[in-house]
């Protein structure tokens, strides 16, 4: 009588929740029916192997555990032989832009609007409704190029159909809001202390950027020979809801400075630093 032994453990990849499909163990020589059992260490959870050798179910834990196959003839012989194989954690999606993503006019690298985990790849991503920005492409769950001025409504939305080796799907959803880039309405103002020794101004103005939000202001340059091109003591300069409020306070020893500010405004937005989050420049020209 031939010896008994297992011929075939076909186990193979899975993923959590979704079935597995079913295998067969084999055996040969011995006493048949054979009668199967794991003898040591355990299943991934949710499968099971029935005494007739057949395994299958649904993975409800991921994991790569190890554990022993016997079988046994009816003359109570066995064989064993150790198993193992991965149950890959289920396919997940996130979708940071499902309720909405502010993004300003121009940007490039604000366009991710998904990420995947989990179940097995390649992925396959698959557009379902397509309202993107006229102009952009889509590579997985990124948006690709720039985005466009926001015209008449500045709303667009996306959806994708993400799916795995094993067939799972999830879907992400992206809503976009763009908002005009940031720039300057008047870019030219004078500061000149004409009553006190001290002045201000209000006559820099912008427009666009983060709504809601007031961009900072950055000196940009400094030209004031006398002054050794160093900034007026206390010189202060601030955005808010459109306009920018400059104040010089007197210098020092009733000093005198005579010359230009150059600034900018950078709007403090969700894309990140970068030229597209930059207005152009503005000059202030100083006496006091």
């Amino acid at each position: 009588m031939a010896k008994l032994v297992i011929t075939s453990l076909p186990f193979h990849t899975g993923e959590v929740g979704i079935a597995y499909a079913a295998i067969a163990l084999g055996a040969a020589g011995g006493t048949p029916p054979y009668h199967w059992a794991i003898s040591a260490g355990t299943l991934p959870g949710g499968l099971s192997l029935t005494s007739d050798g057949q395994l299958g179910g649904t993975p409800s834990a991921a994991g790569h555990p190890g554990f022993t196959v016997r079988v046994t003839d009816t003359a109570g012989r066995a064989a064993a032989a150790p198993g193992t194989f991965t149950i890959y954690s289920a396919l997940a999606v996130s979708q940071p832009c499902a309720s909405l993503c502010s993004v300003e006019e121009g940007c490039t690298v604000c366009g991710a609007f998904g990420a995947v985990s989990g179940g097995l790849g390649p992925y396959h991503y698959l557009i379902t409704n397509d309202n993107r920005p006229t102009g952009m492409g889509v590579s997985g769950l990124t948006l690709t190029g720039q985005f466009p001025p926001p015209g008449p409504l500045g709303q667009f939305d996306l959806t994708v159909q993400v799916s795995d080796k094993f067939g799972a799907k999830r879907t992400v959803k992206a809503n976009w809001y763009v908002f005009p880039h940031i720039q300057f309405v008047n870019n030219a103002a004078t500061c000149f202390a004409t009553i006190s020794p001290s002045c201000s101004t209000q006559q820099l103005t912008y427009a666009g950027g983060t709504p809601g939000k007031d961009p900072k202001v950055v000196v940009t340059s400094v030209n004031a020979p006398n002054y050794k091109n160093v900034l007026p003591v206390g010189f202060s300069a601030v955005a808010k809801g459109g306009t920018i409020y400059v104040t010089i306070p007197a210098q020092p020893n009733n000093g005198n400075w005579n010359g230009t500010i150059t600034v900018k405004v950078v709007d403090l937005s969700p894309c990140g630093p970068g030229s597209n989050c930059s207005s152009g420049l503005a000059t202030i020209t100083v006496r006091i």
